[in-house]
């Protein structure tokens, strides 16, 4: 078993409950026979400050045991939907050209990443990642924060729910536009109008669930 204390502190978390006939294994020991058995690692594996992976057994109603692995943050993570306003003319969206190693392609993206451990609110979150992935702040455009709600991104595997935003701006010279972050594998910037992001969702060419959550949230409640 991986991280023997920390899987006794994840579970001690979780909650049975009544609408469920499926129960985490809270006895250590058979944790340890079924990975002995089966061959299956079960326990915590650590990435904090980011996030534990967790290598849980849960016994069916008929009291056979199986491993289920899903990802547990500590704090949640925020994204931003940064819209451009002109008077008279409709919004433009900015997305980030993101290479994503694991599906090996660009993918059009909104600005996101996961809280620090010190950030007091999701907001704070959003800004700071906001900042560090455009080179946009409230000091140098005049930016204003809309909440847009959360997305729970997939229950099924993990905890995380996701504070959207979107970043309301009609005043910014662009030279504040970040360079590329080459850490972060950002290859570029593209500015669409509304319209046009609408049609590249059609086209499939937007998939990021981020981006769709927020550009739907956002037409929905500007």
């Amino acid at each position: 078993m991986i991280n023997e204390s920390l899987y006794q502190q994840h579970i001690s978390k979780i909650t049975d409950h009544a609408a469920s006939s499926v129960r985490i294994v809270r006895d250590i020991n058979a944790v340890k026979e079924f990975e002995q058995q089966s061959g299956k690692l079960t326990g915590v594996f650590d990435n904090l400050p980011y996030f534990t992976m967790n290598m849980d057994v849960y016994s069916n109603a008929d009291g056979t045991f199986f491993r289920y692995c899903n990802i547990e943050y500590p704090k949640m993570g925020a994204a931003v939907l940064p819209v451009f306003q002109t008077e008279g003319q409709e919004d433009r969206v900015l997305l980030l050209m993101h290479y994503r190693n694991f599906v090996n392609k660009i993918m059009y993206e909104i600005p996101r990443g996961f809280a620090n451990l010190s950030d007091i609110s999701t907001k704070i979150t959003a800004i700071r990642e906001f900042e560090e992935e455009t080179g946009i702040t409230p000091e140098n455009s005049d930016m204003k924060i809309m909440e847009l709600g959360t997305l729970c991104v997939d229950s099924g595997l993990s905890n995380a729910e996701i504070s959207l935003y979107a970043a309301k701006i009609s005043v910014f010279d662009q030279q504040y536009l970040a360079n590329y972050d080459q850490q972060e594998a950002i290859c570029g910037y593209r500015l669409f109008w509304i319209s046009e992001i609408e049609e590249l969702i059609i086209q499939n060419q937007i998939t990021d669930s981020f981006t769709l959550a927020a550009v739907f949230r956002y037409q929905l409640m500007k």
